[in-house]
């Protein structure tokens, strides 16, 4: 293991640990010798895992990743991200492995998601329009028991 080296891990017996992945973000840091866990953000006692309960799976080093802006990542394939946000750190570094290039059909699959979120979105919003008019309809005919929005 190397300094800066990024895993993500498990616990290899999951009934021995109470707080089970509670306060964990299952990405781990290699931190002078030591794997600390990056949930709390600062490497505290708490945060550092003993090698010996974990099950770890290399992810990269940052010193050989290049740093990605948010939403970029939906460019590469998935094994060439390096993705260390979390339920806690929503804005940690995005990173991307050397050598990884764009991919056509990992950039198609997300173009074709989105325009199909979006879709879904213009519809509710088209839903949403129609029952306030007809809200609006039911006020100005003094109806106001009827109205709902």
């Amino acid at each position: 293991m190397r300094e800066q080296d990024v895993y993500r891990w498990q616990w290899k017996d999951d009934h021995n640990h109470l707080a089970s992945y509670c306060c964990y973000s299952q990405i781990c840091v290699v931190w002078k010798g030591e794997l600390y866990d990056t949930y709390c953000g600062v490497l505290t006692e708490r945060s550092r895992l003993n090698q010996d309960e974990v099950e770890i799976e290399f992810l990269g080093n940052q010193d050989d990743m290049i740093k990605l802006l948010a939403g970029s990542e939906n460019y590469y394939r998935p094994e060439d991200v390096v993705d260390m946000r979390h339920p806690n750190n929503r804005r940690a570094p995005i990173y991307l492995k050397r050598g990884a290039e764009r991919d056509a059909d990992v950039m198609l699959a997300w173009a074709l998601n989105a325009i199909e979120e979006n879709q879904m979105q213009a519809r509710a919003a088209q839903n949403r329009i129609k029952a306030l008019q007809d809200a609006v309809k039911l006020i100005e005919s003094g109806r106001l028991e009827e109205v709902y929005v």
